[in-house]
């Protein structure tokens, strides 16, 4: 039962969001009036509507993102199990041809190439780009997330900023009622903005929260049957000391092949080296010769016999 539901995760974490963004869309029409009355009744300035559209236009941006990931994350979780299958019943190339865009087929095929290059595929190293690369697929929810915050920041101090100046026209002009009106026009706009901000980080953080769980779940899945499963399918070929015995013996022969380039480059000069050497003889012979005929002369000469 709890394997069940580690393995459905993603589509639970989908319906989590769902119902967080369905209590935010009844919340919403609870405060209907209120809403309307703050975004778009008399007091709503023109600044307060672009800067909250701003912020609602990267909020749908970031939420259509979240429920992209989380719908692609189910698709890895349902190939991690039809992986599996093809595992129970043998796996094949055409069991798995309709799964060769998943990450797990992906990485089955990566552990295939490094047997070929490695004596062992690093797992810790293919774990390691995988969650990078996952984590690279988050970056502009996180980068909306930030911007949320700042637009709401943004608002809020021109807001203030249009009251303010509204405040110094009404200490100038007291008879004037233009003061007072820019003064609670931008307390209005500085509460729009700063509710807008608020309220679309908090349930896109909520949801986005979401998407990192299924995120790690799905590589846990990954990582678990890469370890349990796919690294003794893909090393059990031959075995390691086999396979790594081929190796040594391609080395080996790439030493043999070595050493016979340098053995035919070598080969003239120990020709050359062999004609000098009896080139060598052949003086050293006569001059043998030549001495003892000086020898045998300054014998007779000197009548020394």
């Amino acid at each position: 039962m709890i394997q069940k539901i580690f393995k459905s995760r993603p589509q639970f974490m989908v319906l989590q969001a769902g119902v967080a963004l369905l209590l935010f869309a009844v919340l919403l029409y609870w405060q209907k009036d209120v809403l309307v009355e703050v975004y778009w009744g008399p007091l709503a300035t023109e600044l307060g509507m672009v800067v909250n559209g701003i912020i609602a236009v990267l909020f749908l941006v970031a939420l259509g993102r979240i429920f992209y990931l989380l719908f692609a994350y189910i698709y890895e979780n349902q190939s991690i199990d039809q992986f599996e299958e093809q595992m129970d019943f043998g796996l094949t190339e055409a069991g798995i041809e309709d799964l060769s865009n998943s990450l797990i087929v992906q990485r089955y095929r990566v552990l295939q190439q490094s047997r070929t290059e490695l004596d062992r595929p690093q797992q810790a190293a293919l774990s390691a780009i995988l969650l990078n690369q996952e984590m690279t697929r988050l970056g502009l929810i996180r980068l909306i997330q930030s911007l949320l915050i700042l637009l709401g920041v943004f608002g809020t101090v021109a807001s203030l900023s249009l009251a303010l100046v509204g405040a110094s026209d009404l200490l100038s002009f007291p008879q004037n009622g233009g003061g007072i009106t820019l003064v609670v026009h931008g307390m209005a706009t500085a509460l729009s903005t700063t509710m807008t901000a608020i309220g679309t980080y908090l349930v896109l953080t909520l949801i986005f929260s979401r998407l990192v769980v299924s995120q790690s779940s799905v590589c846990q899945r990954i990582e678990m049957l890469t370890l349990r499963r796919v690294l003794p399918l893909v090393t059990r070929g031959g075995g390691n000391l086999a396979h790594t015995l081929a190796l040594r013996l391609k080395d080996l022969n790439q030493v043999a092949i070595a050493l016979a380039e340098v053995q035919d480059r070598l080969t003239p000069h120990l020709e050359a080296m062999r004609h000098e050497r009896h080139v060598q003889n052949e003086h050293s012979k006569q001059l043998e010769e030549t001495l003892q005929n000086v020898n045998q002369t300054l014998k007779k000469g000197f009548r020394l016999d």
